[in-house]
């Protein structure tokens, strides 16, 4: 038995339980949940602990931040498809757009979270990183994310995903608020949702929100950008990483998520 693991456990578990005391965070469904589901975690790595297992990554209960970057046609299906994964979960999975629908464009973003009870969506998602072979004609709805399969040929179609654990209460956004640019698009189509990007003007970085008003597009695009901002503190040493990071491209297939 990892006696130091465990210790750590014990510890993070008590200070959840304690968190859960606290009435602004059982107002905060999402962050409430999250947590509870944090706590039945812990509670099962110990059981694992005892049996040897030593690997512990923090994020496994978190909602994500996933965004898909491919051909317009492919972004759609690919949108499609994930969002159909949220819904089909039994535990009340959600998949929420962050930049509109991805009609027409090479990248859409999605926030997809768990329900109260199962897994978080991290622990499931998190092995979809990376660049993947599309197949020529994907299934949709498919649970095994988009991999064509060890069979692709050259020439395959592509796409990246890109998943991020949803930043918690304790992550901030890089800089000062001088540092950040935000820019409001307006169209001329009969009310039309609202269209924010931010910009942290040192890094260049971008995120694009959507939603029917403007301070909902606002809080989608800052859920992005500090989505990324906990990824890039997430250090070697933490499990996390290495699928933050997963080296070489085409990466390994992730393995098919079937529905608890």
């Amino acid at each position: 038995m990892d006696e130091a693991l465990a210790e750590a456990v014990f510890a993070e578990h008590a200070r959840l339980e304690e968190r859960l005391t606290d009435p602004a965070v059982l107002r905060d469904h999402r962050l409430a949940r999250r947590m509870r589901r944090a706590v039945a975690a812990l509670e099962n790595l110990l059981d694992d602990i005892q049996d040897g297992e030593t690997e512990w990554d923090r994020y496994d209960p978190y909602d994500v931040v996933l965004a898909i970057e491919a051909e317009p046609a492919d972004v759609e299906l690919l949108w499609h498809r994930y969002r159909d994964l949220a819904a089909r979960r039994p535990e009340g999975w959600r998949a929420e757009p962050l930049d509109g629908e991805p009609g027409g464009r090479r990248r859409a973003v999605l926030a997809i979270t768990a329900g109260e009870g199962g897994p978080g969506a991290w622990s499931l998602l998190k092995t979809h990183n990376g660049l993947h072979p599309l197949t020529p004609h994907p299934v949709p709805g498919s649970d095994a994310g988009p991999d064509a399969g060890p069979d692709a040929g050259p020439g395959v179609r592509s796409a990246r995903v890109t998943v991020l654990p949803h930043a918690d209460e304790g992550v901030a956004l890089p800089g000062s608020e001088r540092d950040w640019r935000i820019d409001l698009y307006c169209t001329r189509s009969p009310e039309p949702p609202s269209s924010i990007t931010i910009t942290h003007l040192t890094s260049g970085a971008r995120f694009h929100g959507q939603a029917a008003t403007p301070r909902e597009a606002h809080a989608n695009a800052v859920r992005q950008a500090l989505a990324r901002a906990l990824a890039d503190s997430i250090t070697a040493d933490e499990p996390a990483h290495r699928h933050l990071h997963p080296g070489q491209e085409p990466k390994r297939h992730p393995k098919p998520i079937e529905p608890a």
